[in-house]
């Protein structure tokens, strides 16, 4: 790992938590990121409290570069230029549907 972090117990047993932020520069190209929490102590090894622990942790990602898009990753960014003409055309088909059931429907009953 080129980066990691040690749990400071102390802060991480306050209330609010302890606070880790980190801001990465892609020089090149998009890259995918991930995070990995672990224990490494041994199981073997007694805590002072022998108590197990227990995390809760929040991750959220975004991609400042990307202003509006920011709450999107690399790969799905564009994907909005893709799904609107797409919902546009789709209301418009849906349309035209319920146009040509309608006057279906209409000749069916002027032949009764």
């Amino acid at each position: 790992a080129k980066h990691s972090t040690d749990i400071n117990w102390r802060q991480a047993s306050r209330p609010q938590g302890q606070h880790m932020s980190y801001q990465v520069a892609q020089k090149i190209r998009p890259r995918w990121w991930y995070v990995a929490l672990m224990d490494c102590e041994p199981a073997h090894a007694a805590r002072p409290d022998d108590a197990p622990i227990s995390i809760r942790y929040e991750v959220h990602f975004t991609n400042v570069g990307y202003g509006a898009f920011s709450e999107f990753s690399s790969d799905r960014r564009w994907t909005i230029y893709l799904y609107v003409p797409l919902v546009a055309a789709y209301a418009v088909l849906a349309a035209a549907q319920q146009r040509a059931s309608w006057a279906v429907a209409r000749r069916a009953s002027d032949d009764s």
